[in-house]
This record gives C-alpha cells, sequence and structure tokens, in this order.
C-alpha cells in the first residue's frame, strides 16, 4: 500500500503540473528570477535565497506556487509579469510547456492578463475600501481613467494610492489607447509624490506629443524620475526642460 502511495506520488509530480514546474525551473536564469522576485515584490531574505546558485530555481518556483502566482489550472500571472519584463522568450515557453504538460490553456488573452490591477502581485493588495495598499515596489497597469498628486484612479473605480515604497511604474495598455495631456500630467503628478519612483514607463500607447512646462508645470519636479514612452519598439525619453519627446535611437529625434 505505501510502496503504491509512493508510486502514485512520484507520478504525480512527474507528470502534469509537477512535470510542468520542473520544465519551468530549466528555462529560468539567474536575471529572469532575480527580476521576477523583485517584480512581485518578494521579501529580502527570500531574494537572498534566489542568489544561490543551486537552489534558486527549486525556491523561485515554490514561492509562485505558495502566492498563487502558478496553478494547477492557470499560470496568467506569470505570464503577466513576464510580458511586463519584456522576458518574451521565457514567456512562451513556459506558456507552451504549461499546455503541453497539463493541457490546459493559458493565453494572453486571459481575462485576468488583460487586467493585471486585479492581480496580487505580492504585496499589491485590494484593501476593504476598494483600494490598493500602498506597500509595493513596482506596479502594472493595462490602463488608468485619471491621476492626481494623491491616487490613480482605474478604470473599474479602484484607487491607487501615492506609495512611499514605489520605484517603477509603468503603464502597458497592448492596444496602443490614447492618453490625454491631463490623464499624463495627472500621472506625472502622482510620481512627484512618490519620493523613491526612479521610473515611470509608457508603453504601447498614444501620448501627446509635447507637454506643457512652466513653473506650475509637474514636468520641472520630476527629481530624477526617468520617464520614457516606448510607442513602438523605438523608444522615447522626457525632457522634463522642454516638455518634447526625445528619441532613444542614435539620431536622437525631438517629436514636435
Amino acid at each position: 500500500m505505501a510502496a503504491k502511495h509512493v508510486e502514485e506520488t512520484a507520478k504525480k509530480n512527474y507528470t502534469g503540473f509537477g512535470r510542468f514546474k520542473a520544465k519551468l525551473g530549466d528555462i529560468l536564469t539567474k536575471d529572469s528570477i532575480l527580476q521576477l522576485a523583485t517584480f512581485f515584490g518578494y521579501p529580502p531574505a527570500q531574494i537572498d535565497l534566489l542568489q544561490n546558485e543551486i537552489s534558486r530555481n527549486h525556491f523561485m518556483i515554490r514561492y509562485m506556487e505558495e502566492r498563487g502566482q502558478i496553478t494547477e489550472t492557470d499560470i496568467s500571472t506569470l505570464l503577466y509579469a513576464l510580458k511586463v519584463l519584456n522576458l518574451h522568450e521565457i514567456q512562451k515557453k513556459a506558456q507552451t510547456l504549461f499546455e503541453l504538460h497539463t493541457g490546459k490553456r493559458c493565453t494572453g488573452n486571459d481575462q485576468s492578463m488583460q487586467q493585471p490591477e486585479d492581480l496580487n502581485f505580492g504585496k499589491l493588495d485590494l484593501g476593504s475600501n476598494e483600494s490598493f495598499t500602498s506597500d509595493f515596489t513596482i506596479l502594472g497597469l493595462a490602463s488608468f481613467s485619471s491621476a492626481d498628486q494623491h491616487s490613480i484612479t482605474l478604470e473599474n473605480g479602484k484607487l491607487v494610492p501615492v506609495s512611499s515604497t514605489l520605484e517603477d511604474l509603468q503603464i502597458n495598455t497592448n492596444n496602443g489607447k490614447e492618453f490625454t495631456q491631463d490623464q499624463v500630467i495627472g500621472i506625472l503628478l502622482f510620481a512627484q509624490q512618490c519620493k523613491r519612483l526612479k521610473k515611470l514607463s509608457f508603453i504601447d500607447c498614444l501620448l501627446p506629443l509635447s507637454l506643457l512646462v512652466g513653473s506650475l508645470s509637474p514636468i520641472t519636479k520630476l527629481r530624477n524620475i526617468q520617464v520614457s514612452w516606448t510607442p513602438t519598439e523605438h523608444g522615447f525619453h522626457l525632457d522634463s526642460s522642454r516638455g518634447k519627446w526625445v528619441s532613444n535611437s542614435k539620431e536622437a529625434t525631438t517629436l514636435e
């Protein structure tokens, strides 16, 4: 009886979801593991364990499973994180492996991938007041309705408050959505108040070609925040002194 139980356990571990986890561990690199750990907001003690060359892959799979970022029926949280981090090759391999070993489909059209603001990225949790807590370091949003110096209002009405820990804010629409000058200025006002923010990225969306500058403009008070816009494969960075987008290419073209 015991032998049969051991055999069944072993079979479970090396087929289906268990086999997928083993294969997923094989394709995760050190850099991708540390990027994911930061994205998901893992505590420093766990990130330290992920520095270990021998055990990092095992621990990463374990942490993701414990947090529900990968489950027997869904890995869309992981796929979304890989997409935001531009780890597209690993994203494709992970999706293929999951479908191959579990027989379940998990695509980029999944509802949970279209609305990342509703996902749990470690420290990004919903409070009882229908807003997010402010204890997170990386935030990826598919869209937003408005923003000001206090919060970002999502399209579903939920609020993201100013965070004292936020370091990287990414607006990635995946569909070329257009944002107005007021919306962009609102995000810049929000960014000002996040004292540890280092990067603000607009990805796959349309923005005004120039932004208003002046003594009252939040653009002049961005500290050392790097603001970038990537509407295509060629990205731009914001010249805060002029309110203009400058190409990151060698030609350094300015959009007028």
